[in-house]
């Protein structure tokens, strides 16, 4: 991935969306393979690139792996998941869900 990493730093993607059947993941915004920003949900003025894997959509799950430095959200809820984006103005609002409807994970990015 570190070819498109590069790509997403020098064009300032704000988001990339992934899926597995690991673990939900979301990082902290990311600039250079360092963490940057404040470190709250709300993410500003294209400070980094978050990065977010959601949970499996069918049966399967791996086991949790060890949280790396980046990670702002991991966990493995043994439960299907999805997501919903919702943009108004400047402000794009991700949340995740489990398939029963419990939240599990929300964030912001504001322009």
């Amino acid at each position: 991935m570190g070819d498109w990493v590069a790509l997403f730093d020098e064009y300032d993607v704000d988001l990339v969306l992934q899926g597995h059947n690991h673990e939900y993941s979301r990082s902290y915004p990311l600039r250079n393979g360092k963490i940057v920003g404040d470190g709250s949900d709300i993410i500003n003025h294209r400070e980094g690139t978050v990065y977010v894997v959601t949970n499996a959509s069918g049966p399967k799950f791996n086991e949790k792996k060890e949280d790396q430095f980046y990670h702002k959200v991991h966990f493995q809820n043994a439960k299907q998941m999805f997501a919903g984006i919702q943009i108004a103005e400047d402000t794009l609002t991700y949340q995740a869900y489990a398939v029963d409807g419990e939240k599990k994970d929300e964030f912001m990015l504001h322009h």
